[in-house]
């Protein structure tokens, strides 16, 4: 939001740096897919996948499109 003066408010300053650092933080990051797509990308990176019955494994379809499961592409 913007004040009548024209500061702005509620926000915060952003950086790519977390503070204090935290060891092991990447190793304890999850990313929540909603689709084989972002599955596929969650393991492109190496992260843990978090998943719901929104992503299905059906082999079917994943051979027809050449998609390996997630192990394979996270290694």
């Amino acid at each position: 939001p913007v004040t009548a003066d024209g500061a702005t408010t509620g926000f915060e300053a952003r950086s790519d740096v977390v503070q204090p650092h935290s060891p092991g933080l990447a190793e304890r990051l999850w990313y929540g897919a909603g689709s084989l797509r972002s599955a596929r990308w969650a393991g492109e990176q190496g992260l843990n996948l978090l998943t719901s019955s929104v992503v299905r494994w059906d082999p079917a379809i994943a051979q027809d499109e050449g998609v390996p499961p997630f192990a394979a592409i996270q290694r």
